[in-house]
């Protein structure tokens, strides 16, 4: 579909002759496109950190943007949320993990240090390997993020059946997959 050639603003604007050209009926097109809507509405509900911050407020600490996604960061490497396995957290797999430099997760790193929320260790593997463990502290903090995030999630999801979200969590589950696969396949062709 070439945008600049159609007449109106409207970003969905012949998007449904356009997908009824790849085989997609008139109904799945009404959905797809409503989903497009719901799927923006959530992206900047989430680009601005609106669902951060409700989080953040529950907090008796505050924590900054960057030292939240730090501590959820390396409680997701040493439990293997989210990824292939549990591994011990190191600045390096931080950096990873948050999508950042690993100048600015040593700094991230350090200001969780400072604040008492994790504290750095020496790799039973290997003596030279530093790794990063929670304080009781940065586990206190996360529990309280837990139950804040679920406290949410119960409100959102009430009054949906067991069926409803089932189907919710596996139909989400797969089209993050499939972004997921897309975004590797286009990163595998541009650099090839």
């Amino acid at each position: 579909m070439d945008m600049s050639k159609t007449a109106s603003h409207n970003p969905h604007a012949g998007l449904p002759e356009w997908l009824a050209a790849r085989g997609y009926g008139p109904d799945a097109a009404r959905d797809l496109i409503a989903f497009d809507v719901a799927y923006f509405q959530w992206v900047r509900l989430v680009m601005r950190g609106e669902v951060r911050d409700v989080l953040m407020r529950a907090l008796d600490v505050p924590l900054d943007p960057a030292a939240f996604h730090g501590l959820t960061a390396v409680a997701r490497i040493a439990t293997g949320l989210g990824r292939a396995a549990a591994d011990d957290p190191t600045i390096g797999l931080v950096a990873e993990e948050m999508n950042v430099d690993p100048s600015r997760a040593s700094r991230i790193v350090s200001d969780l240090v400072a604040r008492g929320l994790a504290e750095r260790a020496v790799a039973q593997a290997d003596a030279r390997k530093t790794i990063l463990r929670l304080t009781p502290q940065g586990i206190a903090t996360l529990h309280r993020i837990r139950d804040t995030k679920w406290t949410m999630m119960t409100e959102v999801f009430d009054g949906w059946t067991e069926a409803e979200i089932a189907s919710f969590s596996a139909l989400f589950r797969r089209y993050a997959e499939g972004v997921g696969r897309h975004i590797a396949n286009a990163k595998a062709q541009s650099a090839g």
